[in-house]
């Protein structure tokens, strides 16, 4: 299901943040481990399981077939064989079939480690290149202007997005519960059993738009680019992980000034925005009378 884009994404920035953005006319555009969430999925993140692990695990599920109260579905030889084993009553107890069936596993996932290790080449190769932008789907956003526009004394910038702008395809992210893996470990037990592919490169992209629940007010939206540069060695100072990329002057629509944004950093900001979207229109927030709300009183056009 494809993303209904919002008609404008606004990037929540603290002061500082929005005077490089405003004289330097760029977003930074940044590597996963920028975050710094212990959270996020990075290049450093692994498959979240060894090789042995897996061996344990397809040995685990195998004797679970044996010995379990439902007949085993497929019809593999590693199958077919755990069926006859089962109908034979080979094993007397699990501690046996489980010594026996480790061997067996052994030799089965051998085969199987080239394919997890292209996979875990692959992410590192892919999270090292992916560079994010992050966005919010609405200005009243109050825990946005909390977190991210430095409790209300710093702003919000509008820009388009869409088709024909530098932010053409954003994603919106969706919170749940279950946190993103790399490679899920049961469809690598599926492959060896069953014999069917893993192949999650396609889906790499996915696992930056998925976040916890607990981050559900954000209502963000990312967008990605691929790093400019060649990839960075590893203990890079953060800056060297981003990319500062030019937006196009139409672009950025509107400057939000924060509740409790200065005088003099409004005149400051006034005076960057005349010089780099004149057209740009500006905005002073203001609590609503109708409760936890914000409102947002425009305050005329960037041009001094």
């Amino acid at each position: 299901m494809e993303n209904k884009l919002p008609s404008a994404l606004y990037k929540f920035c603290t002061l500082e943040a929005a005077i490089k953005i405003l004289d330097g006319g760029c977003l930074r555009w940044s590597a996963p481990q920028c975050f710094h969430d212990p959270f996020e999925l990075t290049r450093q993140t692994t498959l979240g399981f060894t090789h042995e692990q897996l061996v344990e695990a397809v040995v685990k599920m195998s004797v679970a077939m044996i010995f379990g109260k439902d007949d085993p579905k497929g019809n593999t030889p590693i199958i077919n064989a755990l069926k006859r084993w089962r109908d034979e009553k080979r094993f007397t107890s699990q501690e046996e079939a489980q010594e026996v069936l480790t061997g067996l596993a052994t030799q089965m996932a051998t085969p199987h480690k080239d394919v997890t290790d292209k996979i875990a080449a692959d992410w590192t190769s892919f999270a090292s290149t992916i560079r994010i932008c992050c966005f919010s789907e609405k200005i009243d956003n109050i825990q946005s202007w909390r977190h991210f526009a430095d409790n209300h004394q710093g702003v919000a910038l509008r820009f388009s997005c869409g088709e024909g702008t530098g932010l053409t395809k954003p994603y919106k992210v969706a919170y749940k519960n279950e946190k993103p893996s790399v490679s899920a470990v049961k469809d690598h037990i599926a492959a060896i059993l069953y014999n069917t592919r893993v192949e999650p490169q396609d889906g790499f992209l996915q696992k930056f738009i998925l976040k916890s629940n607990d981050y559900k007010l954000d209502n963000e939206w990312r967008c990605f680019s691929k790093a400019e540069d060649k990839i960075s060695p590893d203990g890079a100072a953060d800056q060297m992980w981003s990319d500062d990329k030019n937006f196009e002057t139409q672009e950025l629509t509107g400057l939000y000034f924060g509740l409790n944004t200065t005088d003099n950093s409004k005149a400051e900001l006034k005076k960057l925005l005349a010089n780099r979207s004149p057209k740009a229109k500006c905005f002073q927030a203001e609590i609503s009378d109708k409760g936890y709300e914000l409102e947002f009183i425009s305050t005329g056009a960037s041009t001094q």
